[in-house]
Parts: C-alpha cells; sequence; structure tokens
C-alpha cells in the first residue's frame, strides 16, 4: 500500500495493491496509526516481523498481515506486509526503501505540477478580471459622462421652473441621477481594486429601493 499522510490535519488516505492485482482506494480517514507516524518520525524504514510487534507499534492485526515493512517518503509511507511472520530479508527493506524514494521523488513533482496548475488558474482568473474592470471603467466613464449632462440640464430646468409642480418633478430627477452617479463611482471603484478609494459598508435593501424609484 501507499500512504500519503497530511500531519498538519492528522489525516491520511491510502492506495491498496491486492493479491490479483487490484487496486482499493480507501478515503481521507482521520487518526494517523501510530505505526505509520514512526516511520516518519525515524526516517527509515520500521520494520515489524510478527503480530506481537505490529500490536506493540499499534497497528491493527488483520490476516493478510503478520509482518509490516513501513518505508517512509515525503509525503507518507510504502508498506509491504505478508502472511507470514518475519517475510522480509534485508535485501527485501533494501528494495522498499529505494521505490520508497522513487515514490517519493515521484510524490514531489505531482505537488509541483497541482502548483502551477493552480498559479496558472489563479493568473486566468486575474486576468478576467482585469479585462472585467477594464470594460466596466470604459462603460462607467461614458455613462458619468452623459449623467454629468443630464444633471446640468436638469439643475437649469429647476431654476426656471415655474410651478411647483415642475419643480419637485425636476428635483426628483436630479435626485435619481444624483444617485446613478454615485453607483458610477462604485463601479469604478471595482474596476481599480488598487486604488485609494475609499471602501464602505452598504445596506442592500435600501440600494433596492434607491434602483426601484429609479426604474
Amino acid at each position: 500500500s501507499i500512504n500519503f499522510l497530511n500531519l498538519e490535519e492528522d489525516t491520511f488516505y491510502n492506495y491498496i495493491v491486492g493479491e490479483n492485482g487490484a487496486v482499493l482506494v480507501r478515503p481521507t480517514t482521520s487518526g494517523i496509526p501510530p505505526a505509520l507516524r514512526e516511520a516518519v518520525d525515524l526516517n527509515a524504514v520500521a520494520y515489524r516481523r510478527n503480530p506481537e510487534e505490529i500490536v506493540r507499534a499499534g497497528g491493527v492485526l488483520r490476516p493478510e498481515s503478520k509482518s509490516i515493512a513501513d518505508a517512509p517518503f515525503n509525503g507518507g509511507t510504502v508498506a509491504i506486509n505478508s502472511k507470514r511472520e518475519d517475510a522480509f530479508s534485508a535485501r527485501d527493506i533494501e528494495v522498499l526503501s529505494e521505490f520508497s524514494q522513487v515514490i517519493s521523488e515521484a510524490n514531489r513533482r505531482l505537488r509541483d505540477v497541482q502548483l502551477l496548475n493552480s498559479r496558472e488558474q489563479q493568473l486566468h482568473q486575474a486576468q478576467m478580471m482585469e479585462a472585467i474592470g477594464q470594460l466596466t471603467a470604459g462603460i462607467a466613464h461614458n455613462f458619468n459622462n452623459m449623467l454629468q449632462g443630464i444633471m446640468g440640464n436638469v439643475y437649469l430646468a429647476i431654476q426656471e421652473a415655474v410651478s411647483a409642480p415642475q419643480r419637485e418633478m425636476l428635483e426628483s430627477a436630479d435626485i435619481a441621477a444624483r444617485r446613478a452617479a454615485a453607483m458610477v463611482s462604485q463601479l469604478l471603484t471595482f474596476s481599480y481594486p488598487g486604488s485609494q478609494r475609499r471602501l464602505q459598508s452598504i445596506d442592500p435593501s435600501a440600494r433596492l429601493v434607491d434602483v426601484v424609484e429609479m426604474g
């Protein structure tokens, strides 16, 4: 079996190869067995020659495991077991140790590839957000220019209003235009997340009311 350990979270999962070559993948389990920790802590092959040594090391007795050898690698252990006691020779242990070094290098390369893929995804996400920000900024600037013209004309119209109802409608339009301008300002803040604009919490329900009133 090949056991992958997470010492910080005290979890592990393993791939078990049966006598017929079938591979069984066990899901992540909490609580790393003491026998596996021993091999990692010693950084050397831990060989339990008989059931008594297996139990003493904190292992679980199984019919197929009368002797077990665990060889550590960077990320876990490689284990071989036998239905016979004292089944493995010094050469067997040496080969197991060499194989664990191969697994260690393969695991290291796999982690490097996973890290590279993760960083590529982060870069792609950042580039996509940058493109969205640039598009939003362009739209916001154009919309803001139109709003400024609308607000200017509404202001002049308010000054020339001859009746209270006219003034009220124009003032309502001016308020709506200013709310739209505030929303544009928020869009610009989103477009330039690294800017020095001051961010503050907002009340979503109040914003929804503003949008309804603008409609």
